[in-house]
């Protein structure tokens, strides 16, 4: 016996969904009180940044680092960072986690703070605030406009790395003469 019928196409469709955990950075803006992408700078001021990043609520995160990266004419001001930490921060391999012990380092000739956060549980927060004094001419000079940025890198659960970068904006102004 044969069959015979009408053919359907071979067709399909899915919907995929991906989440990823966010990161950002801003500036506090002390004239409007407010955490903002930009602000101007003069020699000798303290600057305050923010750094935050949420994890999703139904994926795992491994292998959480974040690093910011001061621009040059800045310094950082020693212990001035302070930590909300909400959610489960684990080890991993080659990771150890310690999510509000930032240590410092050097890359070509930037200044770096670097937070382990290695395994995050999902739904896990963290923020950090620290300051960093704008340095004296000839390292900063007035009109330029530097990037302050911060970078995660990790590993979603099935082990594919990923980055993300958020920055902030100081503009250094000459100084005010009265």
């Amino acid at each position: 016996p044969t069959r015979f019928g009408t053919l359907t196409p071979d067709i399909a469709q899915a919907t995929v969904r991906t989440r990823m955990p966010s990161f950002d950075k801003k500036v506090l803006d002390v004239t409007s009180g407010q955490w903002v992408a930009s602000v101007p700078a003069f020699v000798g001021d303290t600057l305050t940044f923010r750094l935050t990043y949420a994890a999703a609520a139904d994926v795992d995160a491994k292998s959480i680092v974040i690093r910011d990266y001061l621009p040059r004419g800045m310094t950082y001001v020693a212990g001035s960072a302070a930590h909300v930490v909400n959610g489960a921060y684990t080890d991993g391999p080659g990771c150890t986690a310690a999510p509000q012990a930032p240590t410092a380092g050097t890359l070509s000739g930037l200044t770096y703070l670097e937070w382990r956060l290695c395994n995050t549980g999902r739904g896990a927060t963290w923020q950090a605030d620290i300051q960093a004094k704008v340095g004296p001419v000839p390292n900063v000079q007035p009109g330029w406009i530097v990037a302050n940025f911060g970078k995660l890198s990790g590993q979603n659960s099935l082990g594919a790395n990923y980055s993300l970068r958020a920055m902030a904006l100081t503009n250094y102004k000459a100084p005010r003469l009265v």
